[in-house]
């Protein structure tokens, strides 16, 4: 089954899931009318509707399945739009860490400026402290470093702190360093 396939059968399961809650719970209705959008494959209306609802009343549950499939058709597509980097830093802000290792990753792309540098930081030091999830977790100890040690977060370059952070990421058993001198992984020469 393609990853495509296997998408399109997520939204109808979580569309089948959320019309059955929309009957008792009117907050869900939104959530199914973002899941419908990207049904279509619109994933910037998904999206508006998506960060629109956020506060709107509905479990941590149905805003997590539906921001994950967004996420999921966001990356198939390699559509990030306004609207989905929107409902990202909400979800973010609202405590999904993984959502905050999306946007830290939507931010580092694209910065050039030391604001965003900073940003991108931000969100994936979030992540790194408040998943739960180890590949997540050494993501963004790993993601977080390159800001550390190019100094472009406060001029300075700092690789002592960077290989602190790789050594962290690295002790969670999923994440090779980048500079395997730094690492050497059993079976390679540095």
């Amino acid at each position: 089954m393609t990853l495509k396939k296997m998408t399109a059968l997520m939204i109808e399961a979580g569309l089948l899931q959320l019309e059955h809650r929309a009957r008792s719970d009117a907050s869900v209705a939104p959530w199914r009318d973002a899941l419908l959008h990207l049904k279509s494959g619109d994933v910037e209306s998904a999206s508006e509707i998506a960060a629109r609802a956020y506060g709107s009343g509905a479990s941590l549950e149905v805003r997590r399945e539906v921001i994950d499939t967004i996420s999921m058709v966001a990356v198939e597509k390699g559509e990030h739009g306004h609207w989905y980097e929107s409902l990202l830093l909400l979800a973010a802000e609202g405590g999904l860490s993984h959502c905050a290792y999306d946007v830290g990753n939507l931010i580092s792309q694209r910065a050039s400026t030391l604001a965003e540098h900073v940003l991108a930081h931000r969100y994936y030091t979030q992540a790194a402290k408040n998943s739960t999830d180890p590949a997540t977790k050494a993501s963004a100890l790993v993601n977080s470093c390159d800001p550390i040690r190019d100094g472009l977060l406060t001029g300075e370059p700092d690789w002592e702190k960077a290989v602190e952070i790789y050594e962290q990421a690295a002790e969670l058993n999923l994440a090779v360093g980048k500079y395997p001198m730094c690492f050497p992984v059993s079976g390679h020469s540095s």
